[in-house]
């Protein structure tokens, strides 16, 4: 598979090495076939309920951060307007998907009843 790499500058700094993003530019079958098993594994998620019913970011439709902020704003709003406090945390995931083992990602493949085709396709995809 061809790929074409770019490093682009974040801001007007080129001298530190930390203030680039690496951009690939991948073929356009390449992201045809990707888009068309993301949403055949969506749809299969979705029929099999194997998505929880708090992770908003990743359910086809949704807006995922706007709607998990609208929901805070009216959790905190009504909080003020009982007089009840409220206690929360945030957790920061930068890059997470970066960090994931790749022998994770195809044993939660494996786990939820992913086709072994997709699986395969996926293991050859992740070693390049």
């Amino acid at each position: 598979m061809a790929r074409v790499k770019f490093f682009i500058p974040k801001n007007g700094n080129t001298e530190n090495p930390k203030n680039y993003r690496l951009v690939t530019c991948l073929p356009k079958i390449y992201k045809l076939m990707t888009y068309i098993i993301s949403r055949r594994m969506q749809k299969y998620m979705d029929d099999e309920n194997l998505k929880p019913k708090e992770q908003k970011g990743c359910c086809s439709g949704s807006k995922g951060c706007k709607n998990q902020l609208l929901i805070l704003k009216a959790i905190l709003q009504e909080c003020r307007r009982r007089e009840k406090n409220l206690c929360m945390s945030w957790i920061d995931y930068q890059k997470y998907f970066d960090r994931v083992s790749h022998s994770w990602i195809i044993k939660s493949l494996e786990s939820i009843g992913i086709n072994n085709r997709v699986i395969s396709f996926t293991k050859k995809v992740m070693s390049y």
